[in-house]
């Protein structure tokens, strides 16, 4: 299992001992730091671990510091992370049971070095229950999102309605999953592919459009007035 590790100078000790333990369990660790114990801002160090996990470059993420509060609000910040401060064993599991976590962090100066490492194998061990436990996952990051094809029906199977959701782009694929921001855009992006081309062909003919009519009341107009074919003025085209 792929899995970042980051922590402050308060979770420094515990992450060298973890870091070995999980390695000599055959785990690829990614470590972010710090790894001294000089003072340093955790969010430095706790931020690359959530953006591995949100995009897939690791599996779960585990962070360390004093409380355990920093580095679980600072991961938190990040879309699709579901960080879970955890003091005991009982809260790990549901953590992974109920929440599917994906992210452990570990309050250093509260729990043992034995403690962190049990609940480090117990949320790597234990699966995701699903069933209506999904449903209350799903409706984790739906407040602030906005789907713009459809409307509040749709949003309704998610607990909110659209004037609710209206912080935030959002959009649902064709198989009912959600995507925010960016990745909202790109799906938009793609279901609409269509559109750019055909905006820049009108877009591209419009000053041939302006020039050509132009040409036409100065001159064809005036030119078939002289011929006696026709007595419009040039200023009745505009009528």
């Amino acid at each position: 299992m792929n899995i970042s590790i980051g922590n402050d100078h308060a979770g420094t000790a515990y992450k060298r001992e973890l870091l070995s333990y999980l390695t000599s369990k055959g785990h690829t660790v990614i470590n972010h730091g710090t790894n001294d114990d000089n003072s340093m801002d955790y969010p430095d160090t706790i931020h690359p671990v959530a953006e591995d996990v949100a995009n897939h470059k690791s599996d779960i993420g585990i962070i360390i510091c004093g409380s355990g509060n920093g580095a679980n609000m600072t991961a938190n910040k990040h879309e699709n992370i579901r960080s879970a401060l955890c003091w005991n064993k009982e809260i790990c599991l549901l953590s992974r049971q109920h929440n599917d976590a994906n992210i452990l962090s570990l309050p250093a100066r509260f729990i043992s070095l034995e403690e962190a490492k049990e609940m480090v194998d117990l949320f790597l061990s234990t699966p995701f229950e699903g069933g209506r436990h999904q449903q209350r996952i799903d409706k984790i990051n739906t407040f602030d999102w906005v789907n713009i094809y459809n409307d509040d029906t749709d949003l309704k199977k998610f607990g909110i309605t659209k004037s609710e959701a209206l912080m935030e782009l959002h959009a649902l694929d064709k198989d009912g999953k959600m995507h925010k921001g960016v990745d909202s855009f790109i799906l938009i992006w793609k279901n609409l592919s269509l559109f750019w081309p055909i905006l820049g062909i009108v877009v591209s003919f419009f000053p041939v459009y302006i020039t050509a009519k132009f040409v036409y009341k100065k001159f064809a107009i005036h030119r078939f007035n002289k011929l006696g074919y026709c007595n419009i003025k040039p200023t009745n085209l505009s009528k």
